[in-house]
């Protein structure tokens, strides 16, 4: 009896598959028209076992997250809007406000993406990254924000 695949391994380990609430297109659509694009700084630590990549961004949600790790490589992308609606006398005023983060982390060498944990919590990005004894070829991983 042949052993069957049930889920696709080209992606993660989680069981289902994970479908973000954001696409990568709608993301890079809207890169290339903003004028002004935010850099939103990170920082990483080194633990004993394991990697921690912070990042501060306020105001979003866990489905405005698009997480993806290739080998080493940390791909970070957000996308958040908001309308809001501003009444006068007269007029009634629709402000539109979008927030895009497209950041790349460049991991050590020596991590496991296959494990990597996500959270948001109180506008904090954080991302928990095991290490492994040696390099690792993982493939490309999608990684799901609790």
């Amino acid at each position: 009896m042949e052993n069957q695949m049930l889920y696709n391994t080209g992606y993660s380990i989680y069981p289902g598959d994970y479908v973000p609430t954001i696409k990568i297109k709608d993301i890079e659509d809207e890169l290339e028209h903003l004028v002004e694009k935010e850099n939103v700084a990170f920082q990483l630590k080194e633990l004993k076992d394991a990697y921690v990549v912070e990042m501060a961004i306020p105001g979003a949600k866990n489905e405005n997250f698009l997480l993806e790790a290739n080998e080493n490589v940390l791909s970070i992308r957000m996308m958040h809007k908001e309308c809001d609606d501003v009444e006068g006398e007269n007029f009634i005023l629709h402000k539109k406000h979008c927030k895009c983060i497209d950041r790349e982390v460049v991991l050590p060498k020596n991590v496991d993406t296959e494990f990597i944990d996500a959270e948001y919590r109180a506008g904090i990005l954080r991302l928990h990254v095991p290490k492994v004894s040696h390099a690792s070829k993982n493939i490309h991983t999608r990684i799901v924000v609790y």
